[in-house]
């Protein structure tokens, strides 16, 4: 009995939630919903996050909104399957994207500079 009122209530709560979850999609849609996001922008937050210094927000809107980059996205993606509170183990995953999102960063730096040579 009391696994089928559980049932109907996740069932319920859908229901109700779905129109909400459907019109944030259309102004995510609407409203572009990227970040575009440097190398660089994405090892600061993977750093400051490391280092206990960003808000929940700031990961939150990392984690959550996509970046245009699809390398810098996977490691978005990556970072935002971690589970938190962090523990060894996902400060360990975190450390490895944190170096592939600095290399990264120094590519970009070198292209940038290659471009702006005379």
């Amino acid at each position: 009995m009391a696994g089928r009122l559980a049932t109907a209530l996740k069932t319920l709560l859908l229901v109700a939630l779905s129109p909400l979850i459907l019109v944030a999609a259309i102004v995510a849609a609407l409203f572009g919903g990227t970040q575009a996001g440097s190398a660089e922008e994405v090892a600061d937050y993977l750093r400051d996050f490391l280092d206990g210094e960003p808000g929940v927000r700031d990961w939150d809107d990392f984690t959550s909104v996509p970046c245009r980059d699809p390398g810098l996205d996977g490691i978005r993606k990556r970072a935002a399957a971690v589970p938190l509170p962090l523990d060894e183990e996902g400060a360990a995953v975190l450390r490895g994207l944190l170096a592939d999102a600095e290399a990264l960063a120094r590519e970009e730096k070198a292209a940038h500079e290659r471009n702006d040579a005379p």
